[in-house]
């Protein structure tokens, strides 16, 4: 939030990115009605004049994020702020679409909360579509819904988009791009959609969305190139605009809610020596009446107190919200927000409707010298007892969450807990909920009771009755055998500070998605009793029993299970790969198990659709033994329900086909008009193909050696062209490796080797100084190779290539040496190369 740059001056990209991620605002105290003026740190600041009239109240207020995370909430509360919009998360400037909540923002979100700080939150977007938008809407949407699960903290300030993009980020792209593509119109209409589409998801979830960016980027009177279209998005009946302008005065034509103004502000108690500023423009009207709902002006709003007494602390009498005769719920039909609680003066709390109500109305009482309830819901000093109170586990954070309703006349709660049969501690709050946070397999009591400390006497109910709760979970594992007819439910052993006599659990079964019904159980596990063609899912609760207490921990991950097995027929392999058959059970899938080790681990599965009743499993080793199990499965809405393996039956694959045939030695003789071949032999061969193709043929003839590895083969001409290549193959009876096979198998085909049936002669071989030159007799080749070596045998042989009948020369050789050289020409055609016969060695004598 908040790039400094709302003049028409241009400032660096990395100053922009410090000041996007330092955000998250934090508004103050309650100024006045009817304000013309604010002075704040030492400047006068002129609100826009139709906000001046006695409509509106003016809240001051700040920035704050991730760049100021050691916020210090106490001090931020008691220097006068009285809620704050968090910075949730943002979207990455450039790259892949990728969200990220603000690593502090359960942190602030909790502390601002449990020290009367009201919250809101905002989400920095970078969106370049209206897709994106939704997924970053509903990105904020799951944290919060995140966070009231954990916390039951239900944010009751608005849920902002931030959308301030430059050109180096993706969201300047998708501007230029569309401006480039189809004009300025069209792209400020885009992204005009893609914010209108964010703010409708955030509002369609059930919170009350805000838009915020900076003058330039939506005031065609202060810039030409701005690129918002606000009729669509701040219109009459519309969503609420934050602007940000950075000036002692405030010339925005539009409807403006907040207003930030400074970067320059402080505020005792954030993490940073500068902090954003921000006027809030309350409409003591209310915000109206959204279509199918009531309106919560319309409902009786009592306050127990009229005034409290002054002790330096917030002050939160309570409310008591009426629609008729029905009292409503706090952070379910309602959201309360106190200002300007906390010094002498008036105070004043505003009631959001949510849900199935909206609008919003304001109450006022006073901070002052007594506590006096003039009739309303603070008669009666001594609070309520806490009703429908729970707790809840989160087994992998080890905290535990206790939550209840609100008491009457309470200003506060104690909630009393201890450790393994330890000494009771206590902490106040004054929020419905709390988090203990503990250690894994602790044994915790707890309780709770309501406190009214208004008058400077404290004033308490009694205590709840105690829950116990042990701090962990257990996963359920099962295995199922349809032959006994039994699923068997692994109970693990619990810590070592339960015995095995302590150890107990709770286990839920549910039958065909009925419903849920528990039993207890001990031991090492639990056999179940199944029938067939059933599906049923299992969880597991660890429950130890000690001193007569039973602690109740959570539930894992469910087990689910589906009564059928099936049972393999076949397993039969050869050539790295196995042939399983196995019989049909009704499902919606079918799982192939295989492995190197009878344990089955390492295991690798196949998965096969509902009808199969074979699979061929492909990549194994030959001379390895390898297992098998087959089971079905049946999906049933998002859970799958696996059935029981199939018992193993195993196979040690044989190899059938041969290898590949390795280097081939191809000859050619002109005078008989062949072409040589030699070869290894190669292991389960039983015979060899060569395949060749003569001039200019497309077709392969084959012919077969009988198992023989040396061949020739005639061509009807000297001269003729011949690709040739050779390949293993193996003749099988029935029955090899466990499968019904015979006929041929073919291993692999060599490269393809190209000769030319045509012999060169060296018609001149002369030596030089340190070298020699060769003349190569005219048969019409493309070029030709001579090969030279000191050594008779030719080892070490170097290789040099000349085109068509030119002399070639080979210098810096040693003097007085002998070599020893032959040659071959080369005709080329069809971007191949066709070698033909060798001429006999030649020696030759350098100067």
């Amino acid at each position: 939030m908040n790039r400094k740059t709302v003049s028409r001056n241009a400032i660096s990209f990395l100053v922009s990115l410090f000041l996007v991620l330092s955000t998250a605002l934090v508004i103050g105290e309650l100024t006045s009605y009817g304000k013309t003026t604010s002075t704040v740190d030492g400047t006068k600041y002129t609100h826009l004049s139709r906000y001046q009239s006695d409509r509106y109240r003016v809240f001051d207020g700040i920035d704050v994020s991730w760049w100021q995370y050691t916020n210090n909430w106490e001090k931020i509360k008691n220097d006068g702020v009285d809620f704050a919009i968090i910075r949730c998360g943002y979207t990455g400037m450039s790259g892949s679409f990728k969200m990220v909540e603000d690593s502090t923002f359960e942190r602030n979100l909790v502390n601002a909360v449990n020290n009367g700080v009201n919250v809101g939150v905002y989400y920095y977007s970078l969106a370049t579509n209206q897709s994106e938008a939704a997924k970053e809407a509903n990105f904020v949407v799951s944290l919060l819904k995140k966070y009231e699960d954990r916390y039951g903290i239900r944010v009751n300030m608005p849920v902002v988009m931030d959308y301030e993009f430059t050109n180096s980020d993706r969201g300047g792209a998708a501007y230029n791009k569309a401006k480039n593509s189809n004009g300025v119109a069209y792209a400020r209409a885009k992204m005009t959609n893609i914010a209108v589409k964010w703010l409708d998801t955030v509002e369609d979830a059930g919170y009350t969305p805000m838009f915020y960016s900076y003058r330039n980027m939506v005031d065609p009177s202060f810039n030409s190139g701005y690129k918002f279209n606000m009729s669509k998005i701040n219109g009459s009946n519309q969503y609420p605009f934050w602007l940000a302008q950075y000036s002692t005065t405030n010339a925005y034509s539009g409807n403006v809610t907040m207003w930030q103004y400074t970067s320059s502000g402080s505020v005792n108690g954030t993490g940073s020596s500068r902090t954003d500023r921000n006027f809030y423009y309350y409409d003591t009207n209310g915000s109206g009446t959204k279509s199918g709902t009531k309106s919560i002006r319309d409902c009786s709003i009592q306050l127990a107190y009229s005034e409290m007494k002054y002790d330096g602390d917030p002050k939160e009498p309570y409310v008591t919200v009426k629609d008729g005769d029905q009292v409503l719920t706090k952070n379910k039909d309602y959201t309360v927000a106190y200002f300007n609680n906390r010094k002498k003066g008036t105070a004043s709390v505003v009631v959001q409707g949510i849900g199935g109500y909206s609008n919003d109305m304001m109450k006022t009482f006073t901070v002052g010298s007594e506590n006096r309830s003039d009739g309303g819901a603070g008669n009666t000093i001594t609070p309520d007892m806490p009703k429908s109170w729970s707790t809840s586990l989160d087994a992998d954070r080890d905290t535990l969450t206790v939550r209840w309703n609100p008491s009457a006349n309470a200003t506060d709660y104690t909630v009393a807990y201890r450790v393994n049969n330890g000494s009771w501690n206590t902490v106040s709050t004054n929020q419905t909920n709390y988090v203990l946070e503990l250690d894994e397999d602790d044994l915790v009591d707890v309780k709770v009771r309501a406190e009214n400390r208004s008058s400077g006497t404290s004033y308490s109910s009694s205590y709840t009755t105690e829950k116990h709760r042990f701090i962990g979970d257990a996963d359920a594992s099962t295995s199922l055998s349809m032959k006994t007819k039994v699923m068997t439910l692994k109970l693990p052993k619990l810590t070592a500070g339960v015995s095995s006599a302590q150890q107990s659990y709770d286990v839920k079964v549910s039958t065909d998605g009925g419903s849920y019904k528990t039993r207890k159980a001990s031991g090492s596990s639990l056999p179940i009793s199944v029938a067939s063609g059933k599906r049923y899912a299992v969880k597991l609760c660890p429950a130890p029993t000690v001193g007569g207490t039973r602690y109740v921990g959570g539930y894992g991950s469910t087990s689910r299970r589906y009564a059928v097995q099936n049972t393999i027929h076949t397993v039969s392999g050869f050539d790295g790969k196995a042939l399983v058959t196995f019989d049909h059970q009704e499902g919606t899938g079918v799982q192939l198990n295989y492995a190197a080790k009878s344990s089955m681990s390492g295991a690798k599965t196949k998965n096969l659709s509902s009808g199969a009743t074979n699979a061929t499993v492909t990549g194994l080793g030959t001379g390895s033994t390898y297992y098998f199990r087959v089971r079905t499965n049946k999906a049933v809405g998002k859970y799958t329900f696996t059935g029981a393996y199939s018992p193993k039956k195993s196979v040690k694959p044989v190899q059938i086909t041969p290898g590949k045939v390795g280097t081939v030695t191809v000859s050619v003789n002109e005078a008989s008009r062949t072409i040589g071949l030699s070869f290894k032999a190669v292991p389960l061969a039983s015979d060899y193909e060569v395949a060749y193709r003569l001039n200019d043929e497309d077709t392969w003839r084959k012919l077969y050696t009988g198992g023989q590895t040396t061949w020739k083969i005639t061509t009807p001409e000297a001269g003729d062209t011949a690709a040739v290549r050779v390949r293993a193959l193996k003749t099988v009876s029935a029955g090899v490796g466990g499968y019904t096979v015979s006929g041929t198998y073919y291993g692999p085909y060599t490269g393809i080797y190209y000769r030319w049936v045509k012999k060169m002669s060296l018609e001149n071989v002369a030596p030089l100084s340190a070298g020699f030159r060769v003349t190569p007799s005219d048969i019409g080749q493309s070029s030709y190779k001579v090969y030279y070596s000191p050594y008779a045998s030719l080892s070490g042989r170097k290789i040099l290539q000349q085109t068509g009948t030119k002399t070639l020369s080979v210098k810096k050789l040693s003097r007085k040496q002998t070599y020893y050289l032959k040659s071959r020409a080369i005709l080329t055609k069809d971007g191949h190369d066709y070698y033909g016969q060798y001429c006999p060695v030649t020696q030759v004598i350098t100067k």
